[in-house]
């Protein structure tokens, strides 16, 4: 990578720091990756406020991820997801519907967290700094992204020992658009907040694709529980052809 992409890395890319970014990353990736038969699981909380007002909460949701070797589990508000290496099953309980696609790769070590989407990638294509400050035991990352990035400014923080995510906040960059000679809009600040992080075991029957459906003779149908939720395919996926 390093060869392919160091003529266009920004200039905190081509010093030290590049490496200890990437590297303080990883690290907080690898929690969020179990080996086989390996437990993780966290809470989140979901914040939304202002730019202006970060801690006067307007709304927020519940959410619970799970991870059991290459099961994965993810719930926010009333809605789940479930995903093994074949599939994944979403469940949206408000709507009453089930949508079975093929596995997808945010589902994987942490990216449903919007953590995992912070690769080397990211970084070049969209950041112009990084900064990364060190108090009470905890670090924070902060990224200042280029202004041809679809991000906006956002920090990540952290236990500086363990690498466990304490937060996330960002500010949607669709929401600081301005007219002409305006001031800049009052962005849309969202914060995740993790808590209950923990590799100890659990009850494994909510990452189970065949808790909701039954996948037999390359059909799938739902489980009694889910008898009354409409079943949609979307896309082709490798055992199930109707």
């Amino acid at each position: 990578m390093g060869l392919n992409l160091f003529g266009v890395l920004p200039a905190f890319c081509q010093n030290a720091s590049y490496s200890e970014i990437m590297k303080e990353l990883n690290l907080i990736r690898q929690k969020f990756v179990t080996s086989p038969g390996g437990y993780m699981s966290c809470n989140m909380s979901f914040l939304y406020s202002s730019e202006s007002k970060p801690t006067a909460f307007i709304d927020s949701l519940k959410g619970i991820y799970k991870v059991n070797g290459s099961d994965r589990y993810l719930k926010i508000a009333n809605a789940e997801t479930v995903q093994n290496d074949s599939i994944t099953l979403s469940i949206y309980n408000d709507d009453k519907v089930l949508m079975v696609t093929k596995p997808s790769q945010n589902m994987s070590g942490g990216q449903n967290l919007m953590l995992g989407n912070m690769d080397s990638a990211f970084v070049v294509r969209n950041a112009k700094s990084v900064t990364i400050t060190q108090k009470n035991g905890l670090k924070t990352m902060s990224f200042v992204f280029s202004d041809s990035s679809q991000f906006y400014d956002c920090q990540l923080v952290y236990d500086s020992k363990t690498y466990i995510p304490v937060s996330l906040s960002y500010i949607l960059k669709t929401s600081k658009s301005h007219e002409s000679f305006k001031p800049p809009a009052d962005g849309a600040l969202i914060t995740i907040r993790y808590s209950g992080y923990s590799n100890a075991s659990f009850d494994t029957s909510i990452l189970k694709v065949n808790h909701y459906v039954v996948i037999a003779n390359g059909g799938v149908s739902s489980k009694p529980g889910y008898s009354g939720y409409n079943l949609i395919h979307q896309g082709e996926i490798p055992g199930i052809t109707k």
